[in-house]
């Protein structure tokens, strides 16, 4: 699933005005996932250094990146309650009905987790770190 190269498994996410989006109707000529938890640490330091990251606000504020951050777990109302620590360009959705989850559309081995798409939606990075992310646009 989601090899480098191959397209990747679209999905739906919701927002927090509970209107719905299909990843795939992302369109930039990249598309970053940030699969995550709100009460994870790691997310937190990793949301934070997102936010401040001159080049990711060049990339999301000039339409070059969509960022969806999404949340697949169940605890929806905790979602919520966190969602101010996420910066408002950013497309913010969670898993409704945990579909990508149940049906295993992601490889979501650790959290947090990146995937960074083309702008077909080509897997160009799988299932790596924040770091590994920023060094493909240093390229």
């Amino acid at each position: 699933k989601n090899r480098l190269g191959q397209l990747a498994n679209d999905f739906v996410y919701t927002m927090k005005s509970g209107k719905q989006g299909r990843m795939y109707g992302l369109k930039a000529e990249y598309t970053l996932l940030f699969f995550y938890n709100p009460d994870c640490h790691t997310c937190v330091e990793i949301k934070n250094a997102m936010k401040n990251s001159l080049k990711l606000k060049e990339l999301v504020d000039s339409g070059k990146m969509k960022l969806l951050t999404f949340y697949p777990d169940e605890d929806v109302a905790l979602w919520k309650e966190r969602l101010s620590e996420l910066s408002d360009s950013w497309v913010n959705g969670y898993d409704k009905g945990q579909v990508v989850t149940h049906e295993n559309l992601y490889d979501i081995s650790s959290i947090p987790s990146f995937y960074l798409l083309d702008k077909d939606k080509k897997v160009l990075l799988k299932n790596v770190d924040w770091i590994q992310v920023m060094h493909f646009f240093e390229k």
